[in-house]
């Protein structure tokens, strides 16, 4: 015995499936002020379809001709509902559905104000206001063209009809004023959904701007609630440090995030169209411009579209300024004040990450400890503006020697240090006597010329259980380069 199991994804594709969802209550204000008028719509239809058919005074062809009639509007109503939009050149053929059934009524019947009420109200939630006027039209066409008609060829009494046709003006100005009030709270509602959709956007991009790490996590949000905003079919281009992003969702190609040449060339063929308009929005505050938000748009853009934009372009600047501040903040945190170099907690940080490798994946690393020798005569004798001079000279000379896997730090006063990631072909005393050379040669302060040395003690990794081991290697090589007469390098003995 074996079971199936069915997803919702294959439920939707089968006959039971596409009813559920067709009678599930949708979201969104206007979807369901549109699905309660196609609800009543088709609860008309039905109503209607049931009294004249269940009538006996009506002839098979009548019959046949208002069921095929009602059976077309109710299939119209429901492909309109389902696509959200009703064709313009529809209004013709559903008038002469409609003509047809209050023909076949006899004119002048109880059955067509609810009919023709309802697909009024139906139809006027959707399209402009022509779409309105037309079928209101089309709704006064076939009920004076019923009362017209059904008497001569004998479906009504034409005393009747007579009686009944100054009524219908009245009727006709009464249902097309319902229809206009309608349109109105169904544009009404779309443009609360529009206007909560807005918000959404900005509030979920304000999110993503306050927790982004990156610019390019700023630029990307940027990008994509401008999208949002302006909708499918625009081109946007975010621009920020000089560095472009475009994106382009129209019916020829999509792209998301081009590369910069190709968000150029689609920007500058759709400034080169006449027809476009653009606009842009710079990202900017508190005097530091960092890029800006252009739209353009094949229609002018309302300004309540422009006002989120540049709201959202603003929120932007903030959210750049902020990252630049934590980034300096982290710099700071973590790199001396006067040389630039790494402080003494990254360098213990960086110091026990290479331990831990080289403990666990068998890489080389070793610690270069330096002190400077001669450097305090040159503080007291020419002041402390030569002596941070002198110090930071050495730190660009150490940062020009080091490779890029290297880290230089200054531990305090006239000591430094070097995390090494020791290479195969690579003799950590050799690269230490190198360092001692850059150091050594004659630092320019402009009215003087002064010379350090420095002491330089070399631990390589071999099995020191953590970094304050290795530490104590260095330190201790270092210090006995001073007791040998400075200016040296001591390299520390394996196994101390």
């Amino acid at each position: 015995m074996t079971t199936a199991s069915v997803t919702a994804d294959e439920l939707g594709g089968r006959p039971v499936g596409r009813i559920r969802r067709f009678t599930r209550f949708p979201n969104g204000l206007r979807s369901r002020i549109r699905y309660v008028g196609l609800v009543l719509n088709l609860l008309c239809v039905a109503m209607v379809a049931a009294s004249f058919l269940t009538a006996p005074e009506y002839g098979v062809v009548r019959r046949v001709v208002v069921a095929a009639g009602l059976a077309f509007l109710a299939w119209w109503c429901v492909r309109g509902y389902r696509r959200q939009k009703f064709p313009t050149a529809g209004i013709l053929l559903e008038s002469i559905v409609l003509c047809g059934v209050v023909f076949c009524f006899g004119g002048a019947n109880p059955l067509v104000n609810p009919l023709g009420v309802s697909w009024l109200l139906l139809r006027s939630m959707y399209g402009r206001s022509y779409d309105l006027i037309g079928v209101w039209l089309g709704l006064s066409v076939a009920i004076l063209g019923g009362l017209v008609i059904s008497p001569q060829v004998g479906f009504q009494d034409p005393a009747e009809a007579a009686s009944s046709l100054p009524l219908v003006p009245n009727s006709l100005i009464s249902a097309g004023l319902l229809g206009a009030l309608m349109h109105w709270v169904s544009y009404a509602a779309g443009r609360f959904e529009i206007v909560v959709a807005r918000e959404a956007a900005l509030n979920t991009a304000a999110l993503r701007l306050a927790t982004a790490k990156r610019r390019e996590e700023i630029r990307v949000a940027c990008l994509e609630t401008v999208a949002n905003l302006v909708g499918k079919d625009e081109l946007v281009e975010v621009s920020i440090d000089d560095a472009v992003m475009a994106a382009y969702d129209g019916p020829e190609r999509r792209q998301d995030a081009p590369s910069e040449q190709n968000g150029r060339r689609l920007l500058g063929s759709a400034r080169a169209d006449r027809k476009q308009h653009t606009f842009e929005a710079s990202i900017a505050g508190h005097g530091d411009a960092y890029g800006k938000v252009v739209v353009v748009t094949r229609r002018p853009m309302p300004a309540d579209i422009q006002h989120p934009i540049e709201s959202l372009a603003a929120t932007c600047a903030l959210a750049l300024r902020t990252l630049e501040l934590t980034e300096d903040l982290q710099h700071r945190a973590f790199h001396d004040a006067l040389t630039g170099l790494a402080n003494r907690d990254l360098f213990l940080q960086r110091t026990e990450i290479a331990v831990d490798r080289a403990r666990t994946e068998g890489t080389a690393t070793a610690l270069v400890m330096i002190d400077l020798d001669g450097f305090k005569p040159i503080n007291d004798q020419h002041g402390h503006a030569a002596g941070d001079a002198v110090l930071r000279a050495v730190a660009e000379r150490l940062n020009a020697s080091a490779r890029a896997d290297d880290l230089p730090a200054r531990l305090g006063g006239d000591e430094f240090a070097i995390v090494l990631d020791v290479a195969p072909d690579m003799d950590p005393a050799t690269y230490a006597d190198r360092i001692l050379r850059v150091i050594s040669a004659p630092i320019d302060l402009g009215d003087l010329t002064v010379e350090v040395g420095a002491s330089i003690g070399v631990a390589v990794w071999h099995g020191h259980r953590d970094a304050d081991a290795l530490m104590i290697d260095a330190d201790a090589a270092m210090y006995a380069a001073k007791r040998g007469g400075k200016n040296r390098v001591s390299l520390a003995a394996v196994g101390s």
